[in-house]
């Protein structure tokens, strides 16, 4: 097991040694935003986009007090990569509005935001593998959770915030059902996103995803986009319900962490062939030809 080295507030700490203060907003009132990235053969992919979006989430919460630079936080990244010699991992970026001394909401309490870096291996543990696998790939069984998604005009969804209590309960659902995951569907009936990651479908060989609203427009949902468009696919983004999902020809999943996942079963209806299907597997290998091109070294 790797002895992972972290990065906390302006320090390269062995990760067993870290330590945030039970009066961090983040603990206190899940008062923060973060990122996941992806590290690909010592690359950190899309490190750029994913900087800028954390950026814009720190600036929609009105973190003021924020002191570091986006070459600050880019720099950070790269040395905690260097430090703990990984050529493959999942990377978190964690920010909080800082310690309240004064368990208060009134933001005025608070002090310095609190910045965390921390890697993980790109292998989960066992007991997280996904429930099937044939010669074409890994199918994600997936359930449309009674948990609704909650209005941008609550919490807008374009933040990437700590507050992320909706999905845990939603593929908590969908794990007691022993599936893998879960859509999220709008108050008025519409697919948004999974519970982490964007959801796209295949139907007469078209690409179709929900519009950029009341989700978090995704890095890689972005990306593959480009790359259909590019290799000729239409794809268009129009309000979709279950039962399009239910109908469609192909289903797949996209996220920073763990790319393109086809969907094979939505509900218990199976989808397509049952197989991860022919479009899904080209941009899946789209993707990772991508990767292999792109990307910000660390050595």
């Amino acid at each position: 097991m790797n002895k992972w080295v972290a990065y906390l507030n302006g320090e390269f700490i062995p990760e067993d040694e870290t330590k945030i203060s039970i009066f961090d907003r983040g603990w206190l009132y899940g008062d923060g935003c973060f990122e996941t990235l992806r590290v690909f053969k010592r690359k950190v992919c899309e490190l750029g986009e994913h900087i800028d979006r954390l950026f814009k989430s720190l600036n929609a919460l009105k973190f003021h007090t924020f002191q570091m630079t986006k070459e600050e936080v880019e720099k950070a990244v790269l040395e905690t990569c260097r430090r703990n010699k990984v050529k493959d991992a999942f990377l978190r970026i964690n920010v909080s509005r800082g310690i309240s001394k004064y368990p208060l909401l009134d933001v005025r309490v608070a002090e310095t935001p609190t910045i965390a870096i921390f890697l993980r291996e790109v292998e989960p543990p066992p007991k997280m593998k996904r429930t099937y696998r044939s010669e074409k790939g890994v199918g994600l069984r997936v359930i449309t959770s009674r948990m609704r998604k909650i209005p941008s005009i609550s919490i807008d969804a374009r933040i990437k915030s700590l507050n992320y209590l909706n999905s845990v309960l939603a593929i908590q659902e969908a794990l007691e059902m022993n599936k893998d995951d879960a859509i999220m569907v709008s108050i008025d009936g519409y697919v948004t996103e999974m519970t982490g990651s964007n959801i796209l479908m295949v139907k007469n060989n078209n690409i179709y995803t929900p519009p950029p609203a009341n989700m978090l427009i995704g890095i890689t949902r972005q990306i593959i986009i480009e790359l259909a468009k590019v290799d000729g696919y239409k794809v268009e983004e129009k309000r979709l319900t279950p039962y399009d999902f239910h109908t469609a020809d192909e289903v797949f999943v996209t996220s920073s962490g763990s790319g393109l996942r086809p969907v094979i079963e939505i509900d218990n209806v199976i989808i397509g062939t049952g197989e991860p299907g022919p479009i899904t597997l080209k941009l899946q290998g789209l993707f990772v030809n991508y990767r292999e091109k792109t990307g910000t070294p660390y050595e």
